[in-house]
């Protein structure tokens, strides 16, 4: 899988490089632009990447032809297309993104393209018919998709992400973790809702995942569920604070290093060994 995504993507790198610092001669016609298009599917590759380069010249005014090639009859001129328009960074080519990654019909490699481009264009819009695809079992357009909501940072995607951490491919698992860190802060409601009403072991993934945003609105949910009635969590929040370089859970930890529950002990002794650790460092000892 990671190999096919790697091939996706440097698949489009001889375009991603093309200069975009020439504007368009205002004499040329849409039939040259529509010769150039026509080009991108040829067999040879220098005709391809010449092709490419003389279409962004055109910048904006190459949206529209490219728009139609998206349906073009040859795959090279489609995936060309997408690729082209994601350079342009014009904003009509985002629903059209859209449309194909919706599309099952369409080519996986397309949707695939699509959907990192969507990501990489800011299109906000995508985020329900990205968060649809994650459901679906082509690995490559559930990566393209988990990546791209995390660009988008959309906090409606924390819940599904928060699954895949148990997904059984490590790649998925691995993206997934990413995404939700580039969601970061938007992601705390989401996260706090899924500490009151999880599993047991989707509200400690839900922890964890604020131990590693490490941002202001993190810490202060950590702080705020040291009250937490269910002494798991509380336990548990104290000692990611204390991993983090918080000392606020050094109370609840010396409260319960003699519980009854040989796992609360643990992590009761591992916090206060943390927080000794934080508190030798501010004082220059552990220096």
């Amino acid at each position: 899988m990671k190999r096919n995504l790697i091939f996706l993507l440097f698949f489009s790198f001889p375009l991603l490089i093309f200069s975009q610092s020439s504007t368009t001669n205002t004499e040329t016609s849409i039939q040259n632009i529509s010769q150039l298009i026509e080009e991108l599917g040829d067999s040879d590759f220098l005709t391809n990447y010449y092709a490419g380069r003389k279409i962004l010249k055109f910048e904006k005014e190459a949206v529209p032809e490219l728009i139609k090639a998206l349906n073009h009859k040859k795959g090279k001129v489609r995936i060309g297309a997408i690729i082209l328009l994601e350079q342009i960074k014009d904003e009509r080519a985002g629903p059209e993104f859209i449309k194909i990654v919706k599309d099952k019909n369409r080519k996986n490699n397309e949707r695939t393209i699509c959907a990192f481009a969507l990501g990489r264009m800011k299109i906000k819009e995508a985020s329900p018919v990205l968060i649809e695809c994650l459901s679906e079992d082509n690995t490559e357009l559930k990566s393209a998709c988990i990546i791209a909501l995390g660009s988008l940072k959309e906090e409606k995607a924390v819940p599904y992400l928060m699954k895949f951490l148990n997904d059984k491919e490590d790649e998925i698992k691995r993206l997934s973790l990413r995404a939700l860190k580039d969601i970061g802060e938007n992601s705390i409601p989401e996260i706090e809702k899924m500490v009151n009403e999880g599993t047991f072991e989707e509200k400690l993934q839900a922890l964890q995942l604020l131990g590693e945003i490490k941002g202001e609105k993190s810490v202060e949910l950590l702080k705020k569920l040291l009250k937490n009635n269910d002494k798991y969590i509380a336990i548990s929040s104290a000692y990611i604070l204390s991993t983090i370089g918080n000392i606020e859970g050094e109370e609840i930890a010396t409260k319960m290093k003699k519980d009854p529950d040989s796992k609360i002990r643990t992590l009761s002794i591992q916090t206060l060994e943390n927080i000794n650790k934080i508190n030798l460092v501010k004082t220059g000892v552990g220096k």
